[in-house]
């Protein structure tokens, strides 16, 4: 089944050398028997592992994939702007350059593209720490708490209508940036929300950075900001 939409997926990598090549090789198929008119978004958030050189490289290679370069390591928040700024495309998503998504996936959304405008991923198993299970957990409750809003995976893969990213207006620059945008997206603009479960597959290499405790504390700063805001 082709897609009448164009599609771009951006590819956001913090070090991940040693995978991004292998993620970016298995997108391209996906996207190819999705639909013809697609690109492929790197965003490399400051890496210092190679990882400049490998997206150069892949550009080169093939001029639907292009990429952003941060100079320093911005942080979650600001990778996710950065492409959400930069990206074209009626539907855009971001996946990671860890290779724990598997693009195959993004094919279970097609029967329902003219029915919805936020597309989201859970992750059915998670091999999680007591203390990210917590923020998990914690995190969860917090966005049905304070919004009204019953999402199962806030902060794992998502892809928009374009017409979102190009309407919502967002301030965080934590990995709040997620929340903020769906959040918005539901009830300012009556965007319509369908989820889908996602297979969440280990790490062939590199390390986890999204839980750490600089992340969580600024996205709650960030979470309880926006609500303030509303």
């Amino acid at each position: 089944m082709n897609s009448t939409y164009s599609w771009c997926v951006i590819i956001l990598a913090y070090n991940e050398a040693a995978t991004l090549d292998e993620v970016v090789a298995k997108t391209i198929p996906v996207l190819e028997s999705i639909t013809p008119n697609f690109s492929i978004l790197i965003v490399n958030d400051g890496s210092t592992d190679g990882t400049r050189q490998v997206a150069d490289r892949l550009v080169a290679s093939d001029q639907r994939v292009k990429v952003i370069h941060h100079e320093t390591n911005r942080g979650i928040g600001h990778g996710l702007r950065s492409g959400y700024a930069n990206a074209a495309g009626d539907i855009v998503g971001m996946i990671p350059a860890d290779g724990q998504f598997d693009s195959e996936e993004l094919k279970g959304f097609l029967p329902e593209l003219d029915g919805y405008d936020v597309f989201s991923s859970y992750r059915k198993e998670r091999n999680y720490t007591a203390f990210r299970t917590l923020v998990t957990a914690t995190n969860r409750l917090l966005i049905r708490w304070l919004f009204g809003l019953r999402i199962k995976d806030i902060n794992w893969v998502k892809f928009y209508k374009k017409w979102l990213l190009d309407t919502v207006e967002i301030q965080s620059i934590s990995p709040m940036v997620e929340t903020e945008l769906v959040v918005k997206s539901i009830r300012f603009h009556g965007a319509r929300l369908l989820e889908r479960e996602s297979t969440y597959h280990p790490r062939s290499a590199g390390k986890a950075r999204g839980a750490s405790f600089r992340h969580v504390f600024r996205s709650l700063l960030d979470l309880f900001t926006f609500y303030r805001s509303l």
